[in-house]
């Protein structure tokens, strides 16, 4: 795993406190180095993590869904781009 696989994900509270063990499994697979609680009850989180496409320097950090499939699979889709300098800045 390198710095250079940088997205967001977003995940609600509700979904934490009522499914707790899908929670960990998603977060097993990620490297948090960033976490804000927004409005509405949603954690938004900054990670590392080999599910995400690799970044060059200046991109553009994605933000990922999660998708869960009917056999209980788990996988980040890329959903969209935003500017986030600070640490795209850091990715070598």
């Amino acid at each position: 795993m390198t710095g250079k696989r940088i997205g967001e994900f977003s995940i609600s509270l509700k979904t934490i406190e009522d499914t707790p063990e899908p929670v960990k499994k998603i977060m097993g697979k990620v490297i948090v180095i960033d976490a804000r609680i927004l409005y509405g009850g949603i954690v938004k989180y900054k990670a590392i993590s080999d599910l995400f496409e690799e970044m060059k320097l200046g991109d553009k950090v994605p933000e990922y869904e999660i998708i869960v499939t009917d056999k209980g699979r788990m996988k980040f889709k890329k959903v969209s781009y935003h500017i986030s300098s600070e640490y795209a800045k850091h990715i070598v």
